[in-house]
């Protein structure tokens, strides 16, 4: 709330005291009155308090040549045009001259010193730099200013308010309005003390205050004063006392006419609304319409007074207000504008039918309604339109949008922007681009006309019409070749002849081009896209050889790119396909440890693993599946790295490992592998290979029984068949009835339509054979070893 209440820092000495001040140099040599160089002096005096800063400086810079290198009058030169230069807020040039003269300072008397630092302290201020304005303050706290102390009060006063350091401004001015108690009231002082005291959430300090000093004021800042106090209340939650005292004084609110009484009844208003008393605030509306002077000042109050009735529910009487002020004054210019808010007020509750139907009204009057109102009428026209869902009437307001906006290219540029973007909305697509172009013909000086041939190949890509996208991407290109799209378009145009390409030649060419734009643009970002697009271009061609040195380059210019990853990603995998193993490994390790836990690195812990499982380094491989657990790293690649470690751990012979690995990835990743049956096959079939080097034939035929529900027909559910007949063969030594299951088993992967392998079936012959063995059936036994 008081951000307002920010001190507004004025450079006191600067502008009003100076001249008194320069009565304080003494000169070894006191000019004679026709002297040139005291003429130049006293003429630029004049010309500083009248504000005529170039004049000021043109005789300051005839002074300074006067004096030469002689001191203290060159420091006093050099300050005063410093001076004008800082009045001038030319704050370079005043720094500039400050410099010199500090590299050109003799001996000065105390009060030429203070006023000099005061001039680079006050400099420091209109740079911003609080800090360093401070910090030069202190530096010289022990000197006398003189009849600068109290400007330099204010400057460190004002600074400390830029950094928020308000505790610290209450206890410079407290001590220091305390001794000037006497003087009489500086409300200037003061009021810096107040506003401190409010921003520092200290409401009953300066309530305290205000009480204290409220007898002192003098009318001219009377104004100010209530304003303190009122804002003082509302700081202090206490918005009813702010309306009570107003309360006091409302019995003077003269019945005609008084902008100073309607300022003030409006700002009451305003404070009531934002405390949301909203049934005080319509009262203080109310009461400001009766002294508002002109028809433009009563519509505000009567739009205010129906915010105020919408605030409190009461929408019919809000939009009875308006209504009333539309048949009272139809002749005023303030009809439209009430008419504007009724259409507002009908928009925000989402009647934005009867909305449209009034906004149409206002565009389509030219008699009474100014042109720029049509337009912004048929603006939010469209906007109604397109809330209601009905997007091509939408398009047409807003062409008439531009229609009525035609005296600015910005606006009518805009609105057909807006028409072809609804257009979209509404699939129309050549629509849109028709638009787009127009405003790209029409408008071509405009920001968005500029822009608008951009656009339009943009729409035309959508469309699938590649090689016009890339015609008009060119012809953005011609026509704006400072655009700050050109390098963007220029892109956007080798995409889509890289889309459109037919075939290997053409994907390659459009990769070279790619590669070339990539090496040529000046924008690190758009370059990085054109190495990517070469890169997925010369892939679709397939070039694998020449792919190495792209994804080098790429990496090389822009290690810190966005997606930096994936193209590492892609150049540890292409080494790996082109033999390169030795460098993949390496790049694989500088991958690691860059994004490791970024959900890319998954396939290539996974890429790696395999890679050591093929060579048998079992060990090996398991130091990269166990990186897989990541919260980034995606479950199903977890659920398979989990898999693959326990596999190693097998055959490593490490088996209670395997099995504590199959077993956590069975039960934790249930639900998640409901819909990767086979890697839940694979992880029962190997839990029950584990089971069976134990002997533990039952828990393994278990396990393969739902190696095969979870496999189905796959060559590994009629695997686990097989080894589920293997089990029950193994038990059957004990319970002769389970040769039968067995052989039910086997029978299932030799049916007619079966799809098991040729070798899973000779496997199950020769198992066959065996049950009709043990169970003494020789002849059906010979029969089947002969199958």
């Amino acid at each position: 709330m008081f951000a307002v209440l920010l001190f507004i820092h004025s450079m006191p000495a600067l502008a009003q005291g100076e001249t008194e001040a320069l009565a304080d140099f003494v000169f070894e040599t006191v000019a004679e009155p026709e002297d040139p160089a005291v003429l130049h002096l006293r003429r630029g005096e004049l010309a500083l308090r009248e504000g005529m800063y170039d004049n000021a400086i043109s005789n300051f810079q005839a002074y300074l040549t006067y004096v030469g290198e002689r001191q203290p009058e060159l420091s006093q030169a050099l300050g005063k045009l410093a001076e004008a230069y800082l009045l001038k807020k030319d704050y370079p040039q005043a720094e500039s001259l400050l410099r010199q003269e500090q590299a050109k300072r003799a001996s000065l008397p105390d009060h030429s010193y203070a006023w000099l630092l005061y001039l680079q302290a006050e400099l420091y201020f209109q740079q911003k730099l609080w800090q360093d304005c401070l910090s030069l303050l202190q530096s010289g706290s022990r000197l006398d200013y003189g009849k600068y102390a109290q400007a330099v009060l204010l400057l460190q006063v004002d600074c400390l308010a830029q950094l928020g350091e308000w505790q610290q401004i209450i206890k410079l001015m407290e001590p220091y309005l305390q001794e000037k108690n006497q003087e009489g009231l500086d409300f200037a002082l003061y009021s810096r003390l107040l506003k401190a005291y409010l921003a520092g959430d200290e409401p009953q300090k300066a309530l305290l205050r205000l009480a204290q000093i409220k007898e002192k004021i003098s009318p001219e800042d009377e104004f100010d004063f209530k304003i303190l106090q009122v804002s003082a209340l509302a700081l202090a939650k206490e918005p009813v006392q702010a309306l009570a005292y107003y309360a006091e004084i409302s019995s003077r609110c003269p019945l005609e006419e008084n902008p100073d009484w309607w300022r003030m009844l409006w700002h009451l208003g305003e404070s009531a609304y934002g405390h949301d008393l909203f049934e005080e605030a319509e009262a203080a509306y109310k009461q400001a319409f009766m002294v508002a002077g002109n028809a433009q000042d009563r519509g505000k109050c009567l739009r205010r007074i129906a915010d105020c009735q919408i605030k409190q529910k009461k929408d019919a009487e809000a939009r009875l207000t308006l209504e009333e002020f539309r048949r009272k004054f139809p002749e005023q210019p303030e009809y439209v504008a009430v008419s504007m808010r009724l259409a507002e007020l009908l928009q925000e509750s989402d009647n934005t039918l009867k909305a449209a139907e009034l906004y149409a009204e206002l565009a389509n009057n030219a008699k009474m309604v100014p042109v720029e109102l049509r337009y912004e009428a048929a603006k939010r026209q469209a906007k109604c339109l397109v809330h209601d869902g009905q997007l091509l009437p939408a398009v047409e307001a807003y062409r008439q949008a531009a229609a009525l906006s035609a005296y600015s290219a910005e606006l009518a540029s805009e609105s057909l922007f807006r028409a072809a973007e609804t257009a979209i909305l509404a699939k129309s697509l050549q629509q849109a681009a028709s638009l787009y172009e127009e405003a790209a013909r029409r408008y071509a000086q405009s920001e968005l006309g500029k822009r608008a041939r951009f656009e339009q190949a943009r729409t035309l890509f959508e469309m699938s019409r590649y090689k016009e996208a890339e015609g008009v991407y060119m012809l953005f290109v011609s026509e704006q070749p400072e655009h700050e799209l050109r390098w963007e378009a220029q892109l956007q145009a080798l995409i889509a002849r890289k889309t459109a390409a037919a075939d290997p030649e053409a994907l390659n060419a459009c990769a070279h081009d790619l590669l070339s734009y990539a090496r040529q643009s000046p924008k690190p970002e758009l370059a990085w896209q054109a190495y990517v697009e070469s890169y997925q271009s010369m892939k679709q061609a397939g070039k694998t050889q020449e792919l190495l040195p792209v994804l080098q380059e790429a990496l090389q210019k822009q290690p810190e790119a966005k997606d930096a990853a994936l193209l590492e990603y892609e150049l540890v995998a292409l080494n790996f396909q082109l033999g390169n193993t030795a460098e993949a490994l390496s790049l694989a390790d500088g991958f690691f440890a860059r994004h490791g836990r970024e959900a890319l690195a998954a396939p290539l812990y996974l890429m790696l693993g395999d890679y050591f499982v093929a060579e048998s380094q079992f060990d090996k491989a398991q130091s990269y599946y166990r990186e897989i657990n990541s919260a980034e790293h995606e479950g199903r690649l977890k659920a398979l790295a989990v898999y693959e470690n326990a596999r190693c751990a097998f055959l490593l012979e490490h088996y209670e490992q395997a099995e504590s690995l199959l077993k956590l990835l069975l039960a934790e990743e249930a639900g998640s592998l409901e819909s990767e049956a086979e890697l839940r096959g694979k992880a029962q079939f190997l839990l029950g290979d584990i089971y069976a080097l134990r002997a533990d034939y039952e828990l393994a035929r278990a396990s393969f029984a739902l190696a095969r529900n979870s496999a189905k027909d796959s060559e590994l559910g009629y695997a686990a068949l097989g080894r589920q007949a293997e089990m029950l063969m193994e038990l059957a030594v004990d319970d002769e009835t389970l040769w039968d299951k067995a052989f039910e088993c086997l029978q299932e992967i030799l049916q007619p339509g079966s799809s098991a392998s040729e070798e899973l079936r000779e496997m199950a012959h020769y198992r066959m054979a065996r049950c009709w063995q043990e169970k003494g059936q020789l002849q059906e036994a010979i029969l089947a070893y002969q199958e």
